[in-house]
């Protein structure tokens, strides 16, 4: 019988053209489903399409370089609140047309990352099975859901490592100099990206002779060299503002390495699809032996490292979308082919790991994270969409309402009523966006900041990943408000001086640029007294540190209030003698504080007033007599000792008054009687249905908050 012959009974066999046309179709087939899965992924990422606090860090530079001021995030200095130049330049691209800060993010986020994975399913992974199965990944995993919006860089990187792997896997001539070209893009992305493609770029120069790999590398990292150049010149640093906010603070690297094991912790609870997908593409090539691949199981393997070494972030799987997109790039190239019933196993799998977690992708509605406050932050780790959505997400809008719609941000045009007055905030992104050029800023996580971004955090325990936030230092916010010197610790005051000199003077002068040599090589670090700014404690402060006055309740170790050593007490100076009848002071509630009124270095007259108690604890505002005996001669200073044994007491402010307050009825807990409070008409419901006391500004960037903290 010859090979072609039929068995007897059997049906003829097909022909090579019926043969050509069942294979056409089959493929037509799968491509059929591929596009369905990619447009299921398209309608997903709108569904849950929202932007974060942080995004509008970006944006605000976004309007100003677009208005002309520049690309600065307060007007007045030249400073790099960015971590991506390339997605705050395609930003700035889109919004110079559109001059709109909510859809603009979003829905350029939307067209990168739906080109990202159409390049990744339709070139990079050539079976159409396997195609399919990382398509059900991509729509099932929260984390790379979450990050396909935000306003945040992640689409970028994604589109990015597309390219790098498209490239990787062609025969063109340039392919070494193309590679490093996109390295020098990914790194204008995001700097730390260039892990994952190191080792595959490493490779790529070995055994190439010194004279055509050093002409790739200079031609391909030229766009890099280029921003690094531009970045020294106009704002004095090669590094961005936020990489010396996420690195000055001095925290233990033991630490940030346990807190990094947190991370992926809280990721295993919140997106244990993605981990599973990440570590497959880590393992599989190893496995397999298949050499081509190692270099990109090594990048991931680095990248992973490096999460848990800087303590991973402070949003639930932000730091792991792109090792995911790279992982399923490695993953689907494998040599090995699946038959259909293992493709469905393994399609299912990924669907048990996807549809298992408390809020999956595909069920997300309008609705998504307005009934769920609690629980929101585990461990430092927040579930960041859910905390904004209800505030920020796309399916939110309303036709007259303006987007993102916070009650944080009622008051954010405000700030920018009094253009001399500072501002401290603890979330800096919506508010400042809002608030527009004209306001002052000062961001307490140093993220915007030059001079808090370069102190250490808070000394203890209490901070956490992404938001190291610090003391403010005294007489800091008088300085920028007065443009005079007026920073109490002198060599915090030098340090300044220089730094103001780098990021508001003239950018081609020759002073200027001996600052930047000094700051940038580290012969001004010694003027930081660490110890002081973890904990500070000052003896001694002008009374212009303490106009500011505090309200009742005000946190008793707040942005603005000043500790009292415990045996030395704090000597308030006044820059002339005082008249006045009275002292309105904020001191921490249910404390005895003893006062020693001052004529130069002798003590005049000396009282003991008593904070009473407050229910809600904080700081107790109250008008103190002063003996009248001193009143004809005055006094210029204060010094006030606390009584309790505890050592802990605080001061808010201390201003003198011509007036002294009538007295009036308390209750039994100290509080101020009140009046019953009049009726008043129903109010309307807020647009939005949360109003969660855990959505305060200062549950700190909780995820990210705001608070105008200057009074």
């Amino acid at each position: 019988m010859t090979p072609d012959a039929a068995e007897p009974g059997s049906p003829p066999p097909a022909s090579a053209p019926e043969r050509a046309a069942a294979t056409l179709d089959q493929a037509a087939l799968g491509r059929l489903f591929v596009g369905l899965l990619l447009g299921l992924f398209v309608l997903v990422v709108v569904r849950t399409a929202w932007m974060t606090d942080d995004a509008y860090i970006t944006m605000r530079t976004v309007d100003n370089v677009v208005s002309g001021h520049g690309l600065r995030w307060n007007t007045f200095e030249r400073v790099q609140a960015y971590t991506h130049p390339l997605w705050m330049m395609l930003l700035s691209v889109v919004y110079f047309v559109t001059r709109e800060g909510f859809f603009t993010p979003i829905f350029l986020s939307i067209a990168v990352s739906t080109v990202a994975v159409g390049i990744l399913v339709r070139r990079l992974i050539p079976d159409v099975g396997v195609a399919l199965v990382a398509l059900v990944t991509l729509v099932l995993s929260r984390s790379f859901v979450d990050f396909s919006t935000s306003g945040l860089e992640n689409p970028l990187l994604h589109l990015l490592l597309a390219l790098f792997v498209t490239i990787e896997i062609s025969k063109r001539s340039d392919r070494r100099r193309a590679l490093t070209l996109v390295t020098a893009l990914l790194m204008l992305t995001r700097m730390d990206a260039l892990l994952l493609v190191a080792p595959t770029l490493a490779l790529a120069y070995w055994r190439t002779p010194w004279r055509p790999a050093l002409k790739d590398a200079a031609l391909g990292l030229a766009p890099l060299a280029a921003w690094e150049l531009f970045s020294l010149v106009y704002y004095g640093f090669l590094f961005p503002n936020t990489a010396y906010a996420k690195l000055a603070h001095k925290i233990a690297a033991f630490d940030l390495f346990s807190q990094g094991v947190v991370y992926y912790l809280a990721q295993l609870s919140h997106d244990p699809l993605t981990l599973m997908i990440i570590a497959a593409g880590i393992l599989a090539p190893w496995i397999t032996r298949e050499r081509r691949l190692l270099p990109y199981s090594l990048g991931l393997a680095l990248y992973l490292l490096y999460i848990a070494r800087i303590g991973g972030d402070f949003m639930a799987g932000r730091f792991f979308t792109a090792p995911l997109f790279l992982a399923l790039a490695t993953l689907g190239r494998m040599p090995l082919r699946l038959p259909p019933i293992g493709l469905a196993g393994l399609a299912g799998l990924v669907a048990i790991l996807g549809l298992g977690v408390s809020q999956p992708t595909i069920t997300s509605d309008r609705d998504f994270g307005v009934d769920e406050r609690d629980n929101l932050i585990d461990r430092g780790v927040a579930d960041e969409r859910a905390f904004y959505y209800p505030h920020a997400g796309l399916l939110r809008y309303t036709r007259g309402v303006k987007m993102p719609n916070h009650t944080w941000l009622r008051g954010a045009k405000s700030l920018a009523k009094d253009p001399t007055k500072v501002h401290v905030l603890y979330g800096i992104g919506m508010i400042g966006f809002r608030a527009g050029p004209e306001a002052r800023l000062v961001d307490i996580y140093g993220l915007a900041d030059p001079l808090i971004a370069r102190l250490p955090a808070k000394g203890g325990k209490g901070w956490r990943i992404g938001h190291f936030d610090r003391h403010v230092p005294a007489g800091y916010i008088d300085t920028l408000e007065s443009g005079e010197e007026r920073m109490v610790d002198p060599g915090l005051a030098e340090y300044n001086r220089e730094l103001r000199l780098i990021t508001e003077g003239p950018i081609l002068s020759g002073e200027r640029w001996a600052a930047i040599w000094r700051m940038n090589t580290g012969q001004l670090d010694h003027l930081i007294d660490v110890a002081q700014a973890q904990t500070p404690l000052y003896r001694e402060l002008p009374a212009y540190v303490l106009s500011r006055p505090k309200e009742n309740t005000h946190g008793w170790e707040g942005l603005d209030t000043y500790r009292i050593p415990p045996k030395e007490g704090l000597l308030v100076r006044f820059p002339g003698l005082q008249h006045e009848i009275g002292l309105d002071v904020s001191l921490a509630n249910q404390d005895k504080y003893r006062l020693e009124y001052l004529r130069g270095d002798a003590v005049v007259a000396e009282a003991q007033v008593e904070a009473e108690k407050l229910k809600e604890g904080g700081l107790r505002r109250m008008t103190i007599a002063v003996p009248t005996k001193i009143l004809k001669d005055g006094y210029d200073g204060v010094r006030i000792f606390g009584l309790a044994k505890d050592g802990k007491f605080s001061i808010g402010h201390m201003i003198p008054v011509d007036a002294l307050p009538k007295k009036k009825d308390k209750d039994k807990d100290g509080d101020e009687k009140k009046a019953p409070p009049k009726k008043a008409p129903p109010k309307k419901a807020p647009t939005l249905a949360s109003e969660d006391p855990a959505m305060t500004p200062t549950s700190a960037e909780a995820p990210s908050g705001g608070d105008d903290a200057s009074g």
